[in-house]
């Protein structure tokens, strides 16, 4: 793969500069930027162990002993708008390549497009309708070499609004999501997921509001297994519900609350097939006019695709700040920490040869720190330190890494 053109891009950035002047009269924004970072473990390996150890691709002069990496990211976007009368129309795209200075194997480049219609007639009825489609190329590395797959999706959406009184809202909303691999050896990952919804909402006198929300989901991967050598239909079935309420007590803070259950049937795997309670609660508070404070606790069910585990129960923490130092000054503060039960049994060929492997939980802690400097309104470079780790109940999967980078974005 080829290393990327930095003098192309920054003639990219001298071009655009020079469209910032006329760019609010035509209803064309856009950025480009550069971000570069550093992380010291980049494979997420445990301490002690080499990348070359662990199997990791790397280039022909590199030898394998190093566990950290440079990556740099270069992207550009467009987005163009045009309105008539309470129709709104707009066509957005971007492209992001990514390059690592050691482990070049891993880059990829990445572009989207996406266009929209936001719609309105009269006061009852808006919604909006979208349709995108992204394309992420990478190499696929194993015993044959190294080829290029090409990763698209598309996808095609619509929501529509009624209000029978400006404090009352029901919306329906359909979505569908196409993924489709070009190298044959990827055809086990192509899918199709289309989802169904209904929400309702009502404001209280008091400027809090209500939600209540069913959702219904199709998945359709027919080529997915869990293990390759019994390839067999994993299509799903999923029921979501929840209710929610947002209060704003007070003015300066925001609480948002939501809980739900969720349902996953498979049709000819039923022992793939789970259920469980999903919540969320987030609290923003409002310090001062420079500081603000924020809480999240998650409670979330996912799929998974593992040889000896089917679904996994997240618990996700997190305490944030935020603050305005000076007029050109910005910083922040995240700290979360997550905890990973792996559930179920696929009941797979190898399961039942060697028998159901012992319950893995996992606990994930994160650090961020991060400042902004604004140098004037279409300029902003960000400053940020990482640290994470990972401690499992199954041998081989504790690490720690660290990062650091910067982040380089022109608007016009």
């Amino acid at each position: 793969m080829t290393r990327p053109q930095w003098p192309a891009a920054c003639a990219l950035l001298c071009l655009f500069s020079g469209l910032a002047q006329a760019a609010d009269d035509r209803g064309l924004h856009g950025a480009v930027g550069l971000s570069a970072q550093h992380d010291d473990n980049l494979f997420r390996l445990p301490d002690g162990v080499a990348p070359a150890a662990a199997g990791v691709s790397r280039d022909a002069d590199d030898d394998g002993s190093h566990r950290g990496d440079l990556t740099l990211s270069p992207f550009v976007s467009l987005d163009a708008s045009l309105a008539f009368g309470r129709q709104h129309f707009g066509l957005a795209g971007t492209r992001r390549e990514t390059h690592l200075q050691r482990y070049s194997a891993y880059d990829t480049q990445t572009g989207d497009l996406r266009a929209r219609w936001d719609w309105q007639l009269a006061n009852d009825f808006d919604g909006r309708i979208d349709a995108g489609t992204s394309d992420q190329a990478s190499d696929l590395q194993d015993f044959l070499g190294s080829r290029r797959n090409v990763l698209t999706v598309r996808n095609e959406h619509a929501s529509a609004n009624w209000r029978p009184r400006p404090d009352r809202r029901i919306t329906l909303d359909a979505q569908r999501y196409r993924g489709h691999n070009d190298l044959p050896e990827r055809a086990t990952s192509d899918y199709e997921v289309r989802t169904l919804g209904v929400e309702g909402g009502w404001l209280t006198s008091l400027g809090n509001e209500w939600t209540l929300r069913w959702r219904s989901t199709q998945g359709r991967y027919p080529n997915r297994s869990i293990v390759a050598l019994t390839p067999i239909d994993n299509s799903y079935h999923q029921h979501d519900s929840d209710i929610g309420l947002v209060l704003r007590p007070g003015g300066r803070t925001r609480a948002d609350i939501r809980v739900g259950y969720a349902v996953r049937q498979h049709e000819q795997v039923p022992q793939r097939d789970f259920e469980g309670p999903s919540g969320r609660a987030a609290i923003t508070w409002q310090a001062s006019g420079a500081l603000s404070l924020d809480l999240e606790a998650v409670r979330d069910l996912s799929a998974l695709d593992d040889y000896d585990r089917l679904f996994a129960i997240s618990t996700h923490y997190a305490l944030g700040a935020q603050l305005i130092v000076a007029a050109q000054w910005q910083a922040s503060l995240r700290w979360s920490e997550q905890h990973i039960d792996f559930g179920g049994d696929p009941q797979n060929i190898i399961t039942q040869a060697f028998g159901q492997s012992p319950a893995r939980r996992d606990r994930v802690q994160s650090t961020r720190l991060a400042v902004t400097w604004l140098p004037t309104p279409r300029i902003q470079v960000e400053m940020s330190l990482e640290h994470s780790a990972r401690s499992s109940s199954r041998p081989g999967l504790d690490f720690s890494n660290g990062s650091a980078g910067v982040s380089t974005q022109y608007s016009f």
